[in-house]
């Protein structure tokens, strides 16, 4: 899928932006900061990939401590766009996420097999620092994680894709409204508010550095 422009990137000046340059220093509170907040919106994403059929045999929830496995140690490594970070992790997470589905796609293809499966093709969280290990499987027992996975939950369905579209696999404008069949005024001012109403909500969060 096409990125966005930059001027339609988040802007890398902001607390999320703050709080991932100290993770890739090794701040472990910073750290947990950003996996918190940026969580929440990876697991909406997960959902919406699995579809009805894999969301009965995998947890969303399974697939985004997987892709944070992957993105920890590669941090420091991914480039900025144009003095940006903060949209270049949010794509490669998502990435991370859309290449396990297609895994587990092939792996279930032609197969009805309504029991839940186990993860097993998943590399176990075991090759990261103990601590950042933690920070990520007690994620979901956080109240904030809970209280911005509630609001993403309750977005009516069509805000919520754009908001996913925009913000997570950074689809510009007119992409979003290729993809959903809409008139890209009608996703852009869809977009807008859904993103204040999110951002009323949880100030100082991934959703202030994102461009309405």
């Amino acid at each position: 899928m096409v990125s966005q422009s930059v001027s339609d990137a988040a802007d890398d000046s902001g607390e999320t932006s703050l709080h991932l340059r100290r993770a890739v220093e090794g701040n472990r509170e910073s750290l947990e900061w950003l996996v918190v907040r940026v969580s929440p919106i990876l697991v909406m994403e997960a959902r919406e990939r699995l579809g009805p059929y894999l969301s009965k045999l995998y947890e969303a929830e399974d697939l985004v401590q997987e892709a944070w496995r992957i993105a920890l140690p590669r941090l420091a490594e991914l480039p900025e766009r144009e003095g940006r970070r903060v949209p270049v992790v949010l794509r490669f997470l998502s990435t991370c996420i859309v290449n396990q589905v297609n895994n587990l796609l092939r792996k279930h293809l032609g197969k009805v097999d309504e029991t839940r499966a186990s993860l097993s093709n998943l590399e176990e969280l075991g090759d990261l620092p103990t601590e950042s290990t933690n920070i990520i499987s007690r994620v979901g027992r956080n109240d904030l994680y809970q209280k911005i996975l509630a609001a993403l939950e309750n977005l009516p369905e069509l805000d919520r894709r754009i908001i996913l579209l925009r913000c997570v696999e950074q689809c510009s404008t007119a992409e979003a409204g290729l993809l959903l069949q809409l008139k890209p005024n009608t996703v852009a001012v869809k977009y807008r508010r859904a993103l204040d109403q999110l951002r009323h909500r949880f100030p100082q969060s991934v959703f202030d550095e994102l461009e309405g």
